[in-house]
């Protein structure tokens, strides 16, 4: 029987919103959900006359902490004052219990009668996704919805995501529903997945080259210079021999380098905040790992055999103590080498397809082509015909270097824990700096070399042998118009009178006025002379030595965590084995969320496991064995330092969820961690991306609970792949110890107590 108050046209907006407003067969809570989703003020793309709309414009944060209040299920008194009101929002903020990563968009669907279309198993469609291929991905938390399995079966709902919805719609006839539309249409806008990096490690390594007091290759000089004092010939004066034959020759350090103490107090005292050893955090493919590594040892830990070292010895200065050197050599598995292959593969397709670009702009410089490296000069204003544009084409950049050698670190004062197997340490990693810092090209060299090339008599702008067509308007300047209209989105009150929107709207994203001149026509080549610049090949130009924060070695520390193993186990050679297995999205940290089964909440797609810098051991070829029996040295895995172990009674519902999704997302690629266990997660300050004095203040948001952790788990000595199990002999092993680890997990989150009343 139909509803005489439902509205016969359902791409009837406002009818739409206002039966839902009166049906009573409709719960609160998904009442709510349409209200929040079909009362849109504007359409993304489609700008808005303020003129006609005096209501208050309140924040995109406004909007998500008025999200966050309705999603958490806390009933606000109504008899409370403005301050009150505040403080008890607050609160409610601030409690561990209340999430603030949730679902609240509703995706609408016809009404009932006007579409036969299920949303089923069978009819679903992929949106986008990041490498881990896990289903529902979005930018941000707007790209999340419920909607209804059934048009009109309110009561059963699912999870779904913008982009996969809008795929669906395209392929099942609901791209035409007017509310449908106007979200496929937002979708269209929102940015694909993409990596993220962590905080640029070259610019932590320039910057602490910068605090270095009166650097100078004048070793003989004894007193620093004053900071007024200007550098002299002699700071710059390179030893004799350049360049050295190991960029760890003593030679190859600058004053006051040479005397830099290992394990500093300042290190142990401020690890977040003043860090003067940049942590290792990216990436490295294998194939450019250190081939060789000098392992310094003083107090002799690679024996791996406990805690035998007094205590005055432990906290002796490393200048107070003996030195005692090993030589390691990189051991990578030869058997699992498919993720080595694939950067290898990435690296060659990168290279050549910059060679590609440059090679097809050359032959033909015209803008059409996608342009190498360089730089534009137009000669005309525009818009309209003009001469046209010099392009300027810079040397392609060399890659970074991979190392041959490296130095590693040890001191117990710099322990991290203790394993049934394994101690592992915070290590001084010393690489050389072409390894982590891109070669340089110094531009005002490139600015000097340009005026040079466009003055020259016979082939400058007005030189004697240039083509006449050069000086034709043959080109032209077009404005291209990329404006965008804000979009403002209401909310229905969360106490149920009325709606919020008729006192304020929210503004989501800001309107841009945006105007483009953009040049069409052939490009005047001209190739740059200047070429990329490396200490290690001979001294920099005279512009880079105007600055002393360019007298630096040719080697750089940096910080990662060492883990040894005791005689005869086997546990660490599995774990670097599983490093070399694990999928390279394993160690990505990815934009947006992902919702994973059973979970449902949006969580971040950061990386799963530290990064992963090499296995190492003796190089027996180049380690004289001592008289008598042989000496243990115990083989050495460099990691990232990730942080610390978790305490699950001080995480909030949120953090506890992406805990839980890193064993998901293990399990979802095929893997069953083999030792779950509290220690073997690690917390540290986020975001990954952010400035180590960020990340350090990071416990001062949210009074003290933390807006961004980085969680990351280790120990993977017991882990197994049963996708690699051919015969599928071990399957019903995996599912029971995924279900153990999911069971355990679960376990762990589900013990606390939400807000007091």
């Amino acid at each position: 029987m139909s509803n005489p108050d439902k509205p016969e046209d359902g791409s009837d907006l406002n009818a739409r919103l206002e039966w839902i407003e009166r049906d009573a067969r409709l719960t609160e809570k998904f009442r709510r959900y349409f209200l929040e989703a079909l009362r849109v003020d504007s359409e993304p793309g489609q700008a808005t006359d303020q003129k006609d709309d005096s209501r208050e414009v309140k924040s995109r944060e406004d909007y998500f902490r008025e999200m966050i209040l309705i999603h958490s299920g806390k009933k606000i008194p109504k008899d409370l004052d403005a301050i009150q009101r505040i403080k008890f929002e607050n609160k409610i903020l601030n409690d561990p219990a209340t999430r603030h990563r949730v679902i609240f968009s509703q995706w609408p669907r016809p009404v009932e009668g006007s579409s036969k279309t299920y949303i089923t198993e069978e009819n679903s469609v992929l949106g986008k996704m990041t490498p881990n291929r896990i289903q529902h991905w979005g930018a941000s938390l707007f790209d999340f919805y419920r909607t209804q399995r059934i048009p009109g079966l309110f009561s059963l709902s699912t999870i779904t995501t913008g982009s996969k919805m809008a795929n669906w719609c395209r392929e099942n006839g609901e791209a035409d529903f007017e509310p449908a539309r106007q979200l496929i249409e937002w979708q269209d806008q929102q940015p694909d997945p993409k990596v993220i990096e962590p905080c640029d490690i070259q610019q932590l390594i320039i910057d602490q080259e910068a605090y270095v007091h009166g650097p100078t290759w004048d070793k003989a000089r004894e007193a620093k210079r004053g900071q007024l004092e200007k550098l002299t010939p002699e700071d710059w004066k390179l030893p004799e021999k350049w360049p050295p034959k190991s960029l760890f020759d003593p030679a190859a350090y600058p004053k006051p380098y040479e005397t830099r103490e290992h394990f500093s107090s300042e290190f142990k005292q401020w690890p977040w905040l003043f860090q003067t050893v940049p942590r290792l955090q990216q990436y490295i493919p294998q194939a450019r790992l250190p081939k060789k590594l000098m392992v310094h040892d003083p107090w002799q830990l690679l024996r791996a055999s406990g805690d035998r070292i007094d205590k005055p010895t432990k906290s002796k200065p490393w200048s107070e103590m003996t030195d005692i050197v090993h030589t390691y050599k990189l051991n990578l598995s030869e058997k699992h080498d498919a993720r080595r292959k694939e950067d290898e593969e990435e690296a060659a397709k990168l290279q050549a397809k910059e060679k590609e670009i440059r090679e097809k702009f050359l032959a033909d410089p015209h803008s059409r082509n996608e342009l190498p490296d360089g730089i534009a000069v137009a000669r005309d204003d525009g818009p309209g015909p003009v001469r046209p544009h010099i392009f300027y084409v810079l040397p392609p950049k060399p890659p970074l270097a991979a190392a041959d050698e490296a130095h590693l670190y040890l001191s117990p004062a710099a322990a991290i824990g203790i394993g049934n197997h394994s101690f592992v340490y915070h290590a001084e990693f010393e690489v050389p700096r072409s390894f982590l810092v891109e070669e340089r090209l110094c531009m005002e060299c490139v600015k000097e070399d340009l005026e040079e090339l466009l003055s020259d008599k016979d082939n400058g702008i007005n030189g004697k042998k240039v083509d006449p067509k050069w000086e034709q308007k043959i080109g032209k300047v077009v404005i291209k118009d990329e404006s965008k209209g804000p979009l403002y989105l209401s909310i229905a009150n969360r106490e149920g009178e009325g709606l919020a929107g008729k006192d304020c709207r929210y503004l989501i994203e800001e309107g841009r006025h945006l105007l483009s001149a953009d040049y069409e026509g052939p490009l005047r080549i001209f190739h740059s002379r200047v070429k990329y610049q490396n200490l290690e090949r001979g001294q920099y130009c005279k512009h880079f030595r105007q600055h002393d924060k360019y007298i630096h070695p040719l080697t750089t520390m940096t910080r990662v965590a060492a883990k040894l193993s005791i005689q005869y186990d086997e546990h660490l050679k599995r774990e670097s084995d599983n490093y070399q297995r694990f999928p390279k999205h394993f160690f990505e940290h990815w934009s947006g969320f992902n919702i994973i089964r059973p979970l449902h909440h949006p969580v971040p797609v950061g990386p799963i496991v530290p990064q992963f810098y090499g296995y190492y051991v003796p190089d027996n070829d180049s380690e004289a064995a001592p008289a008598g029996e042989e000496e243990y040295l115990s083989p050495i895995l460099l990691v990232e330092e990730c942080g610390k172990p978790i305490k699950s009674e001080e995480l909030t519902a949120d953090d506890k969820s992406e805990c839980i999704s890193l064993i998901l997302r293990l399990h979802d690629a095929g893997w069953v961690h083999g030792s779950v266990a509290q220690r073997n997660i690690l917390v540290q300050p986020g975001p990954l991306s952010g400035w180590p004095v960020e990340r350090g203040l990071r416990p001062s948001i949210r009074g003290g609970l933390r807006d961004e952790w980085s969680f990351r788990l280790i120990d993977f000595g017991r882990s197994m792949d049963f996708e690699a199990d051919e015969n599928g002999s071990m399957r019903g092993k995996q599912l029971d110890a995924g279900f153990h680890e999911r069971k355990q997990v679960m376990d762990w989150f589900n013990d606390f107590e939400g807000l007091s009343p």
